[in-house]
């Protein structure tokens, strides 16, 4: 809009704080301090960002909000009111898990510039809702339901971007079993089926900076906090990736090697509470830097019906593990008069249908799925 913006916010503060803090309180030092950052606020966010990436201004972009779904609090009022429709359903707000025309809009400017990688919040709102949600004077249940799956809000879900979940702090990582959801944190799956959160960081009392005055630092909790982070480890990435390689990588590229090289987190494979599992920087690093070693990736364009082959050495004793990902042409919203098919359609918004197969000494494997329709059920090739 060309308008400045003036107002001071905690939050966002707090958010550009964990990216590119100097560290001047060495606890609060950002995730890449060198770094720059161009900052609008979230009025007209589609036609900003597509104005940005117009411009090239950012190699990447950090959006700690999201629409409102479900039950929202009002503060003033300590009251809650709920923001579903009950054409489609009296007790399930349909804009979870739903891919909407701002997902779409977001696909296609992601799509004119796959050299940027827009990394996003899963939400905060599992569980939310008042104590008498679910019985008979307010039908509405709380948002996720008694089992707290899919509560990610329409206008998160972009296919093309990372959504990010949030997690507590892992000092000592020794298995699955070291990483603890937050309360809060957003679960999918999308209406469709794919996977939701992409991925999770660290989002509980995180120290950043604050405003007040110049040296004001507070914690917050929240995917707005674990947003950040993600974004500045794949600030460091691609940094490393420039200095080792000559280039910056894709977005997909950079979404192939995050899931690929994250630490395992809840069930075996991914899930839709915790994605692909927890974000591992220094993983990614050692991905770019061993290639050709014990790791490789390559880029490329597929032809409608193309198959391309690749050959790898497997090393004794080194799982084997393969990702692949692309950049996908929006998807089609459903549209027309709301009624309940509007509640978890299951039409797929992928639209190029790639698939990946591994296959040694005859036999072939599959890739992980999972069921929306029974999003607590352990992953299955297929």
């Amino acid at each position: 809009t060309g308008t400045v913006v003036t107002d001071l916010s905690a939050h966002s503060t707090h958010v550009a704080g964990t990216i590119l803090s100097t560290g001047i309180d060495p606890l609060s030092k950002g995730m890449a301090p060198d770094s720059k950052i161009i900052s609008y606020d979230f009025n007209n966010n589609g036609s900003e960002i597509k104005t940005s990436l117009s411009n090239q201004e950012g190699l990447i972009s950090t959006h700690s909000y999201g629409l409102t779904a479900g039950y929202n609090y009002n503060s003033t009022s300590g009251t809650y009111s709920w923001l579903g429709d009950t054409s489609v359903s009296p007790t399930i707000d349909y804009k979870f898990g739903f891919y909407s025309d701002t997902d779409k809009n977001i696909d296609a400017i992601l799509k004119a510039a796959p050299w940027h990688t827009l990394v996003r919040s899963a939400g905060n709102h599992r569980g939310e809702g008042p104590s008498t949600a679910g019985n008979g004077t307010t039908p509405a249940e709380k948002d996720g339901g008694a089992t707290g799956y899919d509560c990610i809000s329409y206008g998160s879900l972009p296919k093309n971007a990372i959504i990010v979940g949030a997690v507590q702090p892992v000092l000592d990582y020794q298995g699955p079993s070291s990483v603890l959801m937050t309360s809060f944190s957003s679960w999918g799956p999308t209406d469709d089926g794919r996977i939701a959160p992409t991925i999770v960081a660290d989002g509980y009392n995180l120290y950043s900076t604050s405003i007040g005055t110049d040296k004001s630092y507070e914690k917050m909790s929240g995917t707005s906090m674990a947003t950040p982070a993600t974004t500045g480890a794949i600030a460091l990435i691609q940094d490393f990736a420039k200095k080792k390689t000559g280039n910056y990588f894709s977005s997909a590229l950079i979404k192939s090697i995050l899931t690929n090289t994250a630490k395992e987190a809840g069930n075996a494979g991914p899930d839709y509470i915790y994605g692909f599992g927890l974000i591992d920087a220094k993983a990614s690093v050692d991905n770019i830097e061993n290639k050709g070693k014990n790791t490789d990736y390559k880029e490329g364009n597929l032809k409608n019906g193309e198959t391309i082959t690749l050959t790898y050495n497997a090393i004794v004793g080194i799982p084997f593990k393969a990702t692949l990902a692309w950049i996908d042409r929006p998807g089609t919203p459903k549209s027309g008069t709301k009624d309940p098919s509007f509640l978890n359609d299951r039409t797929p918004k992928l639209v190029d249908d790639l698939d990946l197969k591994i296959e040694q000494n005859g036999v072939t494997y599959s890739p992980y799925k999972l069921d929306p329709a029974n999003p607590a059920n352990l992953a299955t090739t297929g």
